[in-house]
């Protein structure tokens, strides 16, 4: 195969993804929402245990979350940012997070 002729990639940019600067910021403080709204409803556990040990029960808890944001006047565009927020922190979990993008 040919050299590739793309600079050095560096295993940071693997965080942030394809998004623009400003996006990523947007979702660290929206991740920071949901986890702070999160935390006293399912203690002892944490987000990242949640994403870790209970996928299936931060999927509903994650859906719960975005009907909490509807009916406090947030606009669809937020909400959906919220969920790509836990998909970009937890990749792991893209393929069970149909319940929030059902909503």
């Amino acid at each position: 195969p040919r050299p590739s002729t793309r600079p050095f990639r560096a295993r940071e940019l693997l965080d942030i993804g394809q998004v623009k600067e400003d996006t990523a910021q947007r979702r660290v403080g929206l991740l920071k929402l949901f986890e702070e709204w999160l935390e006293p409803r399912v203690d002892p556990f944490t987000l990242v245990e949640m994403a870790r040990h209970h996928g299936w029960a931060l999927n509903e808890w994650l859906a719960e979350y975005l009907k909490h944001c509807y009916v406090s006047g947030w606009a669809m565009g937020r909400a959906a940012e919220a969920v790509n927020a836990v998909q970009t922190s937890y990749p792991w979990l893209r393929g069970s997070l149909a319940g929030p993008w059902g909503l």
